[in-house]
């Protein structure tokens, strides 16, 4: 008998996991190329469908070089 009550719920749990394409993430990524290639590699994570929803970059001068590292935070675009 239990499983008869646990089977429904179950399903009713992954549907609604399955119900949404999209989830929140975020990374950090570096490079001593560009901002924008720091933010390349911070998104890689990213799945097909979600968006940039903020980024934070800094610029830091190392033995000459410039380092950029971007924190970035994505998830599902905005509703329509």
């Amino acid at each position: 008998m239990r499983h008869a009550v646990l089977l429904p719920a179950l399903v009713a749990a992954m549907s609604g996991l399955l119900a949404l394409p999209c989830r929140a993430g975020g990374a950090i990524g570096q490079s001593n190329v560009s901002q924008a290639e720091a933010i390349r590699s911070a998104t890689v994570g990213m799945l097909p469908g979600e968006v940039i929803t903020s980024s934070n970059c800094t610029e830091t001068l190392v033995d000459g070089i410039t380092l950029y590292s971007c924190e970035v935070q994505w998830g599902a675009p905005p509703s329509p």
